[in-house]
């Protein structure tokens, strides 16, 4: 359940980044509002590689196992 919970704030914290980056790229938004959503989107950016990396570890624990199995039976 936690790892659906994980995965729903991953997306939502990626759709967030993606709205950041296209306001950023709209000209017309003020340098104090520019600086907010870039310091923002620097902690979704952090909060994704997080997540990331937690997946990577969860990943090689089920596959490490899997391997070392492979290479008993060769």
């Amino acid at each position: 359940m936690s790892e659906n919970k994980t995965s729903a704030s991953f997306e939502s914290t990626m759709n967030r980044l993606n709205e950041i980056v296209e306001a950023l790229n709209n000209s017309s938004i003020a340098l104090d509002d520019a600086f907010k959503l870039f310091e923002e989107g620097l902690q979704c950016v952090k909060s994704c590689d997080s997540a990331l990396k937690a997946y990577e570890n969860k990943y090689n624990e089920l596959v490490e196992p899997l391997k070392k199995e492979g290479n008993g039976d060769a």
